[in-house]
């Protein structure tokens, strides 16, 4: 009776199953057929399915008490019920009994028999229900109903022998105070037996209402529990994936880098001269090495500026008029051409638009929507 998979409501299995698929889904990798989740992140994703699965049982269980707890207050409320009517067939019998006595007539007689055979076929099915309960206090229940009615017939039974027999008045008198007394006290146990059923129906009640709250209390906390868990586990997956990404973009570059390499050496060995290899160098590196544009630009000593030669790519333009200083003091000097002469050294500016030294060709670069610049000596 702990699991009662029966009892678990189709759509919340549904629910489960598909989210926990899901996330199984989202997890592996079809094309290497591996669990693509670190140690960590696999216990989170575990414990998330445990937690499902404890709700899962935790419901089911909650509703087979529930029926089962149902199925109990049901039975009281008819046993008392059935008590009652029984009770109801015992004086009716004992009125017609009465009835007879005073007045001689027969069909009280006829009506108090059909009263007897009704309450012992209501006994009967009483003590089926009992039985079939088996449950102890109601079998003592039983057990007491049954003697009070024993009690009763075996009174009424006395009554008709004594009544034919004859019977003097003051015999009668005591006969009726005794069948009264008996009435009593069969009213008095169906009034104790209907209080200790009351007793245990509220009982029943507030037992449901305990466990109800708590497995709404389960079901919200391990499903907000879960969900959080799953949710961590999805944004570890989006990182892992970003940086997967991340990872390619990487290599990708490099081996363009490495192929512009290949290219350029190649260049270096057909080309004659400086005219012909300046531009292939940068045709090279927009064609292979992925660049938007490439210049190269020489030294003007006299005029401590550096003057473009050679260019191919996006936005040539931006070349046009341009001013590279290579002083130091000006501002025109100070960006990444500039510093990679002066230093010897690349320069690379990841943020072309918002990075200071580059300030005095922000508007230049705009127009053609550079977002970062490297600067190589040759």
């Amino acid at each position: 009776g702990w699991f009662g998979l029966t009892l678990m409501a189709m759509h919340t299995a549904i629910l489960f199953m598909m989210l926990g698929m899901a996330v199984i889904a989202a997890s592996w990798q079809p094309d290497v057929l591996q669990w693509s989740l670190n140690r960590r992140t696999t216990v989170a994703f575990a414990c998330g399915m445990a937690l499902l699965v404890f709700i899962g049982l935790n419901t089911s269980r909650s509703q087979f008490w529930m029926k089962e707890t149902n199925r109990q207050i049901a039975h009281n409320e008819k046993t008392l019920s059935d008590t009652a009517i029984l009770m109801i067939d015992v004086i009716d019998a004992q009125s017609h009994i009465r009835s007879y006595i005073i007045t001689g007539d027969e069909q009280f007689l006829k009506s108090y028999l059909a009263a007897k055979a009704g309450s012992n076929t209501k006994l009967d099915a009483l003590r089926q229900d009992e039985l079939a309960s088996a449950e102890s206090i109601h079998l003592q229940h039983l057990a007491r109903i049954e003697a009070q009615v024993k009690a009763q017939f075996q009174w009424l039974q006395q009554v008709i022998d004594a009544e034919r027999t004859g019977m003097a008045d003051a015999a009668r008198s005591k006969m009726f105070a005794h069948g009264d007394d008996l009435l009593d006290n069969f009213r008095s146990t169906f009034d104790q037996i209907e209080s200790e059923h009351r007793q245990s129906v509220e009982l029943l009640k507030l037992e449901a209402k305990s466990v109800a709250r708590f497995s709404y209390l389960i079901i919200f906390t391990g499903t907000l529990a879960s969900l959080l868990i799953f949710l961590a586990v999805i944004f570890r997956l989006n990182f892992a994936a970003n940086e997967r990404k991340l990872a390619e973009a990487q290599i990708l570059r490099l081996n363009q880098l490495y192929n512009l390499l290949s290219q350029c050496n190649q260049a270096v060995v057909r080309c004659t001269n400086e005219d012909k290899l300046f531009p292939q160098v940068c045709r090279d590196a927009v064609q292979f090495g992925g660049f938007k544009l490439a210049w190269i630009g020489l030294v003007d000593e006299a005029g401590r500026q550096v003057v473009p030669v050679a260019s191919y790519g996006e936005g040539v333009e931006y070349l046009e008029g341009i001013r590279i200083s290579l002083d130091a003091d000006s501002p025109f000097g100070r960006g990444p051409t500039g510093v990679s002469i002066r230093e010897n050294q690349p320069f690379w500016c990841q943020d072309f638009m918002h990075n200071p030294l580059t300030a005095p060709w922000h508007e230049r670069g705009a127009r053609f929507g550079w977002g970062s610049s490297a600067s190589l000596p040759l």
